[in-house]
């Protein structure tokens, strides 16, 4: 028996059509944005850059801390400075520093590495002296 003969057999026609109507047509997302003019579309933004504010605070440990002082109104709010000192701020730092001024603030201010092994120095001669003892 051919299978096309086998088919027929167990083939029964139908009385009434099982769909109404045809299915909708399926318009696809890139068919879609074909259709659509420029002047229409929306730049898509993640959702991540979304919940962004442009006055959030960068950094996640301030904006924390923020966020903390406002719960607990304890809030401070920043006060503008007085226009004199912001005058005399300028006026300090718009001139280039002479070699006097740079060679105080190196001294003042003693870089990270300095720092770091002046430490270091303090706290091997506080173990030897406790050995010592």
């Amino acid at each position: 028996m051919p299978i096309d003969d086998f088919i027929t057999n167990f083939r029964k026609p139908l009385s009434q059509p099982i769909l109404s109507s045809p299915p909708r047509l399926r318009i696809t997302r890139a068919a879609r944005a074909w259709a659509i003019e420029d002047k229409d579309l929306i730049p898509k933004r993640s959702a991540r850059l979304a919940a962004k504010s442009k006055f959030r605070e960068p950094k996640p440990k301030a904006q924390a801390r923020k966020v903390m002082m406002k719960r607990l109104e304890v809030e401070v709010e920043t006060q503008l400075p007085y226009e004199v000192s912001f005058d005399e701020f300028q006026t300090a730092f718009a001139l280039p520093l002479t070699p006097s001024m740079r060679e105080a603030m190196q001294v003042l201010f003693l870089g990270r590495k300095r720092r770091a092994s002046s430490a270091i120095r303090a706290a091997s001669v506080r173990s030897r002296n406790l050995f010592k003892m």
